[in-house]
């Protein structure tokens, strides 16, 4: 059976082939225009609680911008800072800085924000769980860029350390002139502009081994307040020490070899000296980056030490190190004993004593080879990657 079907209209309610939109009505300031169009900026129809004025054109500065946003009364996203307004960026979108509704957007700073250096800003550390770890006399940077703080409403930045808060004599402080201090609270310092760097930056100098919370405290002109906490973990320097008395051995002279290279590792660049002079008491340390590392130890007298290659996942260089004293060779010694006026008897005994203390001496080396190979095994069987692969 045949049926005579109408043509479809605009109006109709139903979206027909060269019609974007039908929603059965005639009304132009909705989505939908009666000519079954979508409503657009420049279509000369206000869009309902989307546009404030609609012309026609494109340009600006004729009373309604080419975005259809009144340029005669205040419009919030017109761009230009009215009453009422705590902002205007030229858009209706949040989450900018400026929201939709004109009113400024509080950024917040993460710890990310903030670039954390050891070895005196030389050092990029392997920063884990929040916390770093370095050796003690070193000096660490905590730094922000600078533009990070070009739309920021901050009013203060400080540093908080140590068991008391007010412990932070060892603290210097240097940041934009925008942003500033608030009374002389304890724990806060007047911060100034770099312009040398651009950044917001400031040092703690660790002059005691041991565990370190550093808060890094953010005041906001709203009056909020964040606290960005992260841990300090400062190691003792290695001790280069005799075998026989445990003595601290001043004066040993301590190499440090980059592997990958096969040279002598460049301290040049991380202000730090390599080869080093151990101090007074017998202590070294090296703050690197990661990789792989030997270390030789030499001092007149004792027999040179080569670590086996190890690898450096913290930064830090700072394994004790004995070194076993040399005996005159064996022959010159009993060469000297037959020399003696003494009974042949006599000879024999002091040749059975030096010849016991040089095979002491060679096992003592030995056995500083050994237990370094053990560690050596444990340090491997305690990467995360053979666990992985023996389970």
């Amino acid at each position: 059976m045949c049926t005579f079907e109408l043509p479809g209209f605009c109006g109709d309610g139903i979206v027909d082939l060269g019609e974007g939109c039908d929603d059965g009505n005639s009304i132009n300031t909705d989505d939908c225009l009666d000519t079954c169009n979508f409503a657009s900026c420049g279509d000369t129809f206000v869009f309902d609680m989307v546009e404030e004025c609609d012309d026609g054109g494109v340009i600006n500065g004729d009373g309604c911008s080419a975005s259809c946003l009144s340029e005669i009364i205040p419009s919030c996203g017109n761009g230009v800072l009215e009453k009422g307004e705590g902002c205007d960026d030229g858009n209706r979108f949040s989450e900018d800085g400026c929201s939709g509704v004109c009113e400024i957007e509080l950024r917040r700073l993460v710890l990310g924000d903030f670039i954390l250096r050891a070895g005196g800003g030389t050092i990029i550390p392997e920063i884990k769980n929040n916390t770093l770890a370095t050796l003690v006399n070193d000096t660490i940077l905590v730094s922000l860029d600078g533009e990070l703080f070009d739309n920021a409403s901050v009013q203060s930045l400080f540093l908080e350390y140590g068991e008391e808060k007010d412990s932070i004599t060892n603290i210097s402080l240097f940041f934009a002139q925008d942003v500033y201090a608030g009374s002389g609270e304890a724990g806060q310092k007047p911060l100034e502009f770099v312009p040398q760097t651009q950044r917001y930056s400031s040092s703690i100098y660790l002059e005691e081994p041991g565990g370190r919370a550093v808060d890094i405290v953010v005041r906001y002109r709203n009056g909020e307040s964040d606290r960005l906490s992260f841990q300090v973990d400062v190691g003792a320097p290695g001790l280069v020490k005799a075998g026989d008395t445990g003595e601290p051995l001043a004066g040993s002279r301590v190499v440090l070899v980059d592997d990958r290279s096969g040279e002598v590792w460049d301290s040049v660049h991380f202000n730090q000296i390599n080869p080093v002079s151990v101090s007074d008491d017998g202590t070294y340390g090296f703050l690197v980056p990661n990789g792989t590392y030997t270390l030789y130890t030499e001092k007149d007298g004792y027999h040179t030490k080569e670590s086996l290659p190890f690898r450096v996942e913290d930064n830090i260089v700072n394994d004790d190190v004995v070194l076993i004293k040399k005996l005159p060779p064996l022959i010159d010694s009993v060469e000297e004993i037959l020399r003696e006026d003494s009974g042949p008897v006599e000879k024999v005994q002091k040749i059975a004593v030096v010849s016991t203390k040089k095979v002491v001496e060679v096992a003592k080396v030995g056995t500083e080879t050994v237990v370094e190979v053990a560690k050596k095994i444990d340090d491997v069987a305690d990467d995360p990657l053979v666990e992985e692969v023996t389970e």
